[in-house]
């Protein structure tokens, strides 16, 4: 087994490369309306983006999309070793719900109205679930400011938790279309002077051989770069003038 740790990393200063992640986050329902729904996570989403929520009612498993449309910091919550992350409410508002899914999340409301009259005005209904079990499926995207050939560095704005293997795809200039793979995280720390920035390791899992070419390609274009660099500051430290 190859020991990617020991492969060299190279900083990416000229050129951009990005790298979007495909994540889900547990998130608690507080209450529910054929409308939208009020959540809690320890994350904090953006107004006006979009997203995926899937919930589990009785094992049934159905998702709607929505839009964030306020988010509102209420608390913090302590995670391993002793970190401390912020709490945020938002609310969401549910996007083409006049099909199925519309359906199945009427009988979820019906289901967990207090009343009659409350059942026969499902779509005015808003109901508080007590122990729902929902996840958001959101995308990341992020500037990668290290890489090697076995991984890569980059900055997130939440802690990952180690070990988990997450499908992502990567943004290389010389490349025609994005590349494929599946990511470990290695490691996830706060970095230092920030509070919601996160250094994060990945390590490459599951590349195709055409995307790994796209990586070496990208590093040798970032060694030769270093290269000129340093034949730059030579010729700058070694240049005298004669008096």
């Amino acid at each position: 087994m190859i020991d990617r740790r020991h492969f060299k990393r190279f900083t990416i200063e000229h050129v951009e490369v990005n790298c979007k992640m495909y994540l889900t986050q547990d998130v608690q329902i507080l209450d529910l309306c054929m409308g939208g729904a009020s959540i809690s996570l320890n994350l904090n989403l953006a107004i006006g983006d979009e997203y995926m929520l899937k919930i589990d009612h009785d094992e049934d498993l159905f998702s709607v999309n929505g839009d964030i449309v306020w988010v509102e910091e209420s608390g913090s919550l302590e995670i391993e070793d002793g970190e401390e992350v912020p709490v945020f409410k938002a609310g969401m508002s549910f996007k083409k719900i006049f099909t199925g899914k519309g359906l199945r999340l009427a009988n979820l409301i019906e289901d967990k109205a207090h009343t009659d009259k409350e059942r026969r005005r499902v779509r005015g209904v808003r109901v508080k679930l007590k122990s729902p079990e929902a996840v958001l499926y959101l995308m990341g995207e992020y500037n990668v400011k290290e890489i090697s050939f076995g991984g890569m560095q980059l900055e997130a704005n939440r802690k990952l938790k180690a070990n988990m293997e997450y499908k992502m795809s990567m943004t290389i200039p010389a490349a025609q279309k994005p590349i494929h793979f599946v990511g470990r995280i290695a490691s996830s720390r706060l970095l230092e002077g920030s509070k919601e920035a996160f250094k994060t390791g990945i390590e490459f899992i599951n590349m195709d051989v055409k995307d790994l070419q796209c990586i070496q390609d990208l590093i040798y274009g970032l060694t030769e770069l270093e290269h000129k660099e340093v034949k730059g500051n030579l010729k700058t430290s070694g240049t005298s003038t004669s008096p």
